[in-house]
């Protein structure tokens, strides 16, 4: 591949042929490899995953060696192992897109052990809504939902709830054409569910003082 690549480097777009050829025998090969773990890939997500870990690396350290790491190669890779993720059995017998995503998760479970993998999820997680980065999604939930794990669980119900009170406050202020502030957010969380520190003394900024007090009102 080294020498073929220096060669059609001297053709117009030769490069590009051959980065596509090459593309397609990764995919070819990895395709055959993951599909084989379908039988047990839904209850055991290791062969599944590390089927897939090995394809990346057995083809990573190829692009090293002969073209060094050359980006169109690189891409390549990318591309091809992309496929192989999004678009195999185990994917299209689960009907969903997240299913990689799902197997991937219980494979850190185990090599990570469970409260650790929780622990920093839990933490990103958290994050995402308060930053309001995440949209709620029914798959995202699903997946809680199997590792059992109530805080998180609960994290999902405030987001939910805050999210409802925020439209119905909304809706309150346009049917009584209130001049009232609207166009804010505010999340009702509850305190042991979320992993932030909270400071033992809160003062509100003044200009959120009065906000509060429609909102009590509400």
């Amino acid at each position: 591949l080294h020498l073929i690549s220096k060669l059609v480097k001297l053709i117009g777009k030769g490069n590009e042929i051959i980065q596509a050829k090459f593309e397609q025998e990764i995919y070819d090969n990895g395709i055959d490899i993951v599909n084989r773990t379908s039988a047990t890939a839904v209850k055991e997500s290791k062969a599944y995953i590390e089927a897939i870990i090995g394809v990346y690396v057995r083809f990573f350290k190829f692009v090293d060696k002969a073209v060094n790491r050359e980006q169109g190669y690189m891409i390549a890779l990318d591309r091809a192992c992309s496929k192989i993720i999004n678009d195999n059995v185990i994917v299209q017998e689960g009907q969903r897109l997240t299913k990689s995503s799902e197997l991937l998760a219980r494979y850190c479970d185990l090599i990570l052990h469970k409260y650790i993998f929780q622990k920093f999820y839990g933490k990103l997680l958290a994050k995402r809504f308060v930053d309001q980065q995440s949209v709620l999604d029914d798959y995202e939930e699903s997946l809680i939902s199997k590792l059992k794990v109530s805080k998180l669980q609960r994290m999902f119900q405030d987001i939910r709830l805050s999210t409802s009170l925020m439209e119905e406050y909304k809706e309150y202020c346009a049917n009584k054409q209130s001049t009232r502030i609207s166009d804010f957010s505010v999340m009702v969380l509850t305190s042991n569910s979320w992993r932030f520190t909270v400071p033992a003394i809160f003062y509100l900024p003044i200009e959120v003082v009065f906000l509060l007090k429609y909102i009590v009102l509400f």
